[in-house]
């Protein structure tokens, strides 16, 4: 199997979403939760688990964010999941979730499926979104995982897959434009940065989780849905 990591972007609020999420996925998956404040409470039951790893808030870099707006110290906690998810030295790339959505029942081998089909139709960089509440166009074929996704029209960054290329370079432009300085939130930092160089993005169709944080963090102005979502994936 191909060398991915996994993280997870989270922070306290209720209700705990995250919980539903990391029960949905394998056992023994390797996860890092990267927490967006000092509280760690609700994470405590993961702190024996050598798949959960909980990577805490340094606290210089708390002092520095932690009177800054909802969405500074989200676009901070982003480009801390890019910097810090991948957790082996030879990953491919990395796979971020945020702790409000549920994964379909198959979406493990779906989604390395997906990546080796890109990577098989496509050259170059790419990214690839597991979640789109637009509806893409439709696949040629039933056994075509993914869609071109417009890139002028993406938000929502439920789960997004960074080849290991783009992510230090999209962790670089982020801390710029949005963690140094806050410009606009961070799923459309990323549109602008993928805009800028030109890089492809693509989505999964059907989408491969869903997005259930009714209740914002103060981020989102309204709620949205994956518009094709299968809980059950036929292999």
């Amino acid at each position: 199997m191909r060398t991915i990591d996994f993280a997870i972007m989270t922070v306290a609020r209720s209700p705990v979403y995250i919980h539903e999420l990391i029960a949905s996925l394998r056992s023994d998956l390797p996860v890092r939760l990267i927490a967006g404040s000092p509280d760690y409470e609700y994470l405590e039951r993961y702190r024996d688990n050598p798949a959960r790893e909980i990577i805490e808030v340094p606290a210089k870099g708390w002092e520095h964010f932690q009177n800054r707006s909802v969405s500074h110290r989200a676009n901070w906690n982003y480009w801390r999941c890019l910097t810090l998810g991948p957790r082996t030295s030879s990953c491919e790339g990395l796979l971020i979730f945020e702790d409000d959505v549920i994964p379909a029942r198959g979406w493990e081998p779906r989604f390395y499926d997906m990546v080796n089909q890109i990577e098989s139709d496509c050259t170059g960089p790419f990214v690839l979104a597991l979640y789109s509440p637009v509806r893409l166009p439709q696949p040629p074929n039933s056994q075509t995982y993914y869609a071109r996704y417009p890139t002028a029209n993406f938000y929502g960054t439920q789960a997004v897959y960074f080849p290991e290329e783009v992510r230090s370079e999209f962790a670089r432009f982020l801390k710029c434009n949005g963690v140094n300085i806050y410009q606009q939130q961070y799923d459309i930092v990323l549109r602008a940065y993928l805009l800028n160089q030109g890089i492809p993005l693509f989505g999964a169709n059907p989408c491969l989780v869903q997005h259930v944080g009714e209740v914002t963090t103060g981020l989102a102005e309204f709620f949205h849905k994956a518009t094709r979502f299968q809980s059950e994936l036929v292999a």
